[in-house]
């Protein structure tokens, strides 16, 4: 099993400490994570349910779904631990170990992982909320939400702008009717 967290915190310090919090088996989980240069399809979803289920690292009520994106899609994984880990760093790395093993490009700079901890000490639970938005800094922003405009998959395919994307598409879309219109 490869360490993702490890080599996340080798390659950017993304992870900074890696010292965690222990995580119950059956804790709630969600873990969200972009896919590389791949177009994902109802099918996959139920691979990596099934890979993940395997594993044991999770809960047998495991879900897989794509929030965002057509190409490069964001997707979310949800469900409970299925063991004991000293550190919620752990039960992440095993879910993206899962995902890679199955052959998929994660971009890790995109991961949002959210987990029920306790604390070993007093035996209270909390929630450990971990986001390593692009640009490899940890922060509390929200997940991306459930879909992307049209508009904004472009402008990221192009790897421009929002509104240069729009300007592209519509002049592009205004010259081809001059164009057209002079036939």
């Amino acid at each position: 099993m490869s360490c993702c967290c490890h080599e996340r915190d080798l390659i950017g310090g993304l992870m900074g400490d890696l010292t965690g919090k222990p995580v119950h088996k059956g804790a709630r989980f969600s873990l969200g994570v972009e896919i590389n240069n791949y177009i994902l399809f109802q099918d996959d979803l139920e691979l990596m349910m099934t890979a993940l289920g395997q594993s044991q690292y999770v809960g047998p009520q495991i879900k897989v779904s794509q929030l965002a994106g057509v190409i490069n899609p964001f997707i979310m994984i949800e469900g409970t631990s299925g063991r004991e880990y000293g550190s919620d760093h752990h039960l992440e790395d095993a879910i993206l170990s899962v995902i890679q093993g199955q052959g998929y490009s994660l971009n890790l700079e995109t991961v949002r992982f959210e987990v029920q901890t306790y604390d070993p000490e007093t035996g209270q639970t909390g929630t450990t909320r971990r986001d390593t938005p692009a640009g490899g800094s940890a922060s509390n922003a929200p997940p991306p939400g459930a879909k992307t405009s049209f508009w904004d998959d472009i402008a990221k395919e192009l790897e421009i702008s929002k509104s240069e994307a729009q300007l592209m598409i519509i002049g592009g879309g205004a010259l081809l009717l001059v164009l057209l219109a002079r036939r």
